[in-house]
Order: structure tokens, then C-alpha cells, then sequence
């Protein structure tokens, strides 16, 4: 079947051949081998031949699992872990490794954004108080005033922290791969993240959001390829991206 796909070495279709009946026990430990044998990452989003690796193994029914592990930070051993179904399809480019957000913890409860949920856990136990379907992320929850804010490719999404209903979703700010912060200037609390653009798809926004209402404040190109969360020390935020740092001032209606 690989045969086909474009711009293949007969040394690398000769060393996955070698490969057909070998089982590993985790996806990671595949894409070594691969890795190894092939002297590329297959599954790097640049590679030519990711989609026809990854169309492969969706095909082979493989799926993630959204995992939630609590360890105890003076032994390291294990106090619970919790599982999820996952989603292998959400974004195939990033197939060999799975949703790689950051909980957040608000009282007695951790959330969580996966590969095909937000989930709202119990910290002491790992019970699942409540879980929301949604798309594929790498977003990290923000947990404002018993509002919790995940920025998902159908938009940044806001939910009730103790009930997880929906509150707001503003699909025109959209991202899978980075989060948001809050930001206070004159007693007000806003929020600010990095999106795709309204422009052009290479040159990413850095937006402010209403968290009331999840209305758009104001937006500003940014260097291209900047998918990291924005770092903010009193009015001004900074940002890396593949090219060199940047810093913007934050006021209310711009950024400059």
C-alpha cells in the first residue's frame, strides 16, 4: 500500500517491510523505530508521507486514550489515574503523540483538555465530576471565577466550572495549540491568547477577549508562527515564535 505514496526510498519501504510483524507496546515506541530505521519522523507534520502513515493506522482502528494521572510529589507513586477515550482523528499530523495539555486546579477539582473531551475531576480521588465532548487540543485550561476557558479549533470555549455546560463559544477564536491567560488592567479582568488568523494563515493574532461574553476586544498580527501561550508582565506580553521574541504593550482596545 505505501508503494504509491510520493517521494518513498526503497531503502526506507525495505526497512518498514522488515518491520510487519513486530508489536510494540505503545505508539511512541513505534514512532522510534521508525525514526530509527527511516532516519525521518514520519509523523511530522512536514513530512510528505505522514498522512499516508496515519490514514494506516486509523484505518488499523487505532485510538488514543485521554490519560489523567495524580502522583504523589514527595514518593512519585502513583495516587490514581483515570482514562478517557480518545480521538485519533482530531489532527493527524500529530498522531504519535496525543493531547499534551496542562491541568489546572481550582479547589478540590482538576481540568483537563484532551484529544476528544474537557474533563473535570475530582482531585482527591480522580472521579470524574463531569466531561464535555469536544475537538482535538493542546490547550491548556483556564480557570477564572468558576469559569473554565479551553481554546479549541470550533472556537474558545467557555464552561460552567461546576456543571460543565457551555456558557459561550466565539468561533472566530480558534487554535489547538495554545492558551490563554488572563490579563487585569483597571480593576477589569481579560483574556488573552494567540489565534489563527482572520488574514492570513501563516501570520497568527494575538487577541483580547471579553471572558463575560466572549466578544472579540481587539486583535493584532503577530510574527509568524507563534503557537505559544503569551507570557505577561504587567501591560506587556511577550511572545515566541519561530523567529525572534516579541513584545507588544496591552491596552484595553489595542495592542501595540
Amino acid at each position: 500500500a505505501l508503494l504509491g505514496q510520493e517521494k518513498w526510498t526503497w531503502n526506507q519501504l525495505y526497512h518498514l517491510y522488515q518491520m510487519r510483524d513486530k508489536e510494540f507496546a505503545t505508539c511512541a515506541e513505534w514512532v522510534s523505530a521508525v525514526f530509527t530505521v527511516t532516519g525521518e519522523h514520519m509523523l511530522y507534520q512536514h513530512n510528505p508521507r505522514a498522512g499516508a502513515i496515519t490514514s494506516m493506522l486509523n484505518a488499523k482502528g487505532f485510538r488514543y486514550t485521554d490519560t489523567v494521572t495524580c502522583l504523589d510529589a514527595a514518593t512519585g507513586k502513583e495516587v490514581w489515574k483515570k482514562e478517557f477515550p480518545g480521538n485519533s482523528n482530531g489532527d493527524k499530523y500529530n498522531f504519535g503523540y496525543g493531547a499534551s495539555s496542562t491541568p489546572a486546579i481550582w479547589g478540590d477539582k482538576c481540568y483537563v483538555a484532551g484529544s476528544a473531551g474537557v474533563y473535570c475531576l475530582s482531585v482527591k480521588d480522580g472521579v470524574p465530576v463531569w466531561q464535555a465532548k469536544s475537538a482535538f487540543t493542546n490547550s491548556s485550561p483556564l480557570v477564572l471565577d468558576g469559569v473554565v476557558y479551553v481554546c479549541l479549533l470550533d472556537g474558545l470555549t467557555a464552561y460552567h466550572a461546576e456543571k460543565g455546560t457551555v456558557i459561550w463559544n466565539q468561533p472566530d477564536v480558534r487554535n489547538k495549540d495554545t492558551s490563554f491567560v488572563s490579563w487585569m488592567n483597571g480593576g477589569k479582568t481579560f483574556l488573552v491568547g494567540i489565534c489563527s488568523s482572520s488574514k492570513k494563515k501563516s501570520e497568527p493574532d494575538l487577541v483580547c477577549v471579553d471572558p463575560a461574553t466572549g466578544a472579540v476586544l481587539w486583535r493584532r498580527s503577530i510574527n509568524k508562527d507563534s503557537v505559544c501561550t503569551p507570557a505577561i508582565s504587567g501591560d506587556v506580553a511577550v511572545i515566541l515564535g519561530h523567529g525572534p521574541l516579541q513584545a507588544v504593550t496591552l491596552t484595553p482596545h489595542r495592542a501595540e
